[in-house]
This record gives structure tokens, sequence and C-alpha cells, in this order.
């Protein structure tokens, strides 16, 4: 359970991340 928990808040940083990445791209 522990590491689906982590999968999601991983998965929210990259969502977060990824616009950031775009943007100074």
């Amino acid at each position: 359970m522990d590491g689906w928990m982590d999968a999601v808040r991983h998965i929210l940083s990259y969502s977060l991340f990824f616009p950031v990445f775009f943007t100074i791209l």
C-alpha cells in the first residue's frame, strides 16, 4: 500500500514539473 502512495506522489510531482519544463523549453 505504501508503494502505491509513493507512486501517486511521484506522478503528482511529475505532473507539476512537466508544465514548468515545457515553459522553459
